[in-house]
């Protein structure tokens, strides 16, 4: 699944760089926008009563918060290199600009 990023006002350069500095970020910790979408999602609730349908543990384990930590930086740098400030993107605010496709 591909990484999406909405910024708005961004253009299109500068929305693929963003989108190259997250890969390559993640590309560096060996981490798949999956899993850093779905990790930075299980931190970000686990404050709520979640349930699974199959069973699985939604609670976050040390590992969906590492992830979560690496997910957050390629997300500073998406936003960075569209030439914008980060800062209204702060971990556990809100969903943030950077996503994963789920087409």
């Amino acid at each position: 699944m591909p990484l999406t990023l909405e910024i708005p006002g961004a253009s299109p350069d500068e929305m693929q760089r963003g989108l190259a500095a997250a890969q390559a970020i993640l590309d560096m910790y060996g981490v798949t926008p999956e899993q850093g979408d779905y990790s930075t999602w299980k931190v970000e609730n686990a404050h709520e009563p979640l349930y699974s349908l199959d069973g699985e543990d939604l609670e976050p384990t040390r590992e969906d918060e590492r992830i979560s930590v690496i997910w957050y930086r390629a997300q500073e740098a998406a936003v960075k290199a569209c030439g914008r400030d980060p800062a209204p993107y702060e971990p556990g605010d809100h969903q943030g600009p950077l996503g994963c496709s789920r087409d």
